[in-house]
């Protein structure tokens, strides 16, 4: 217990101390995540922007943690009407391969939209992707994927995760950092779209209903080829 309150007040001071030194403004009641998630903003970006330790220095600016809670993927509400939405799964991998998956958020607002703690979470949990401190939702798209796919595929990706998305019997859930439910997609057992043999990607249509996509691979990161 002594090891925990000395590790956590060594944090918390160091913080203090960086917001000190770069006149950082620095709010730590909100404290939900570690120093390096926070500081180095180590992150691949396609469509979100996270801020770094380098950014920071040479442009002081109002850095306040967001608190999150945890989130499990049950929930017995409805999507809240919200900007972000998800608008492409390629729950059957890729020509490259089966575990070639991925996941595209899309903004719609137009608006950046601070995503710092929002969760992405299949059914089983095996996926649970935390995003990080200072997130920026402020393009259209971001991709999330599995592994090693961004190299696979030249992707560019925002996040990898790890887990697989499953053809069938799966789930998957946005959620803000309250837990509160933004989007989600069910198959039940199967996916409302989407084509495990010829590798045609699950896409979203203006009517926010889903069709596959028109060639095989879809399109990360840029607008569904269908309406």
């Amino acid at each position: 217990m002594k090891i925990i309150f000395i590790i956590t007040a060594i944090v918390l001071c160091g913080m203090i101390l960086v917001g000190f030194m770069f006149g950082i403004p620095t709010n730590i009641s909100g404290f939900a995540a570690s120093l390096t998630e926070i500081m180095t903003g180590g992150y691949k970006q396609q469509g979100i922007t996270t801020l770094s330790l380098s950014q920071l220095q040479s442009e002081p600016r109002d850095f306040q943690l967001i608190r999150y809670i945890n989130c499990s993927f049950q929930s017995n509400h409805s999507p809240l009407k919200s900007p972000i939405m998800i608008n492409e799964v390629a729950w059957m991998g890729a020509e490259t391969g089966a575990t070639h998956e991925w996941i595209e958020l899309r903004n719609i607002s137009g608006d950046a939209v601070n995503v710092s703690g929002w969760q992405l979470i299949n059914k089983n949990e095996r996926i649970h992707v935390v995003f990080p401190q200072q997130s920026i939702f402020d393009k259209k798209y971001a991709v999330l994927a599995r592994g090693a796919v961004n190299d696979a595929l030249k992707l560019n990706t925002y996040l990898t995760f790890t887990g697989a998305i499953r053809n069938s019997d799966e789930g998957l859930r946005l959620f803000d950092n309250n837990c509160r439910l933004i989007d989600e997609v069910m198959a039940n057992p199967n996916w409302p779209a989407g084509d495990n043999r010829t590798k045609q990607t699950m896409e979203r249509t203006s009517n926010f209903g889903w069709v596959n996509s028109l060639s095989a691979g879809g399109t990360p990161a840029s607008e569904n080829a269908r309406k």
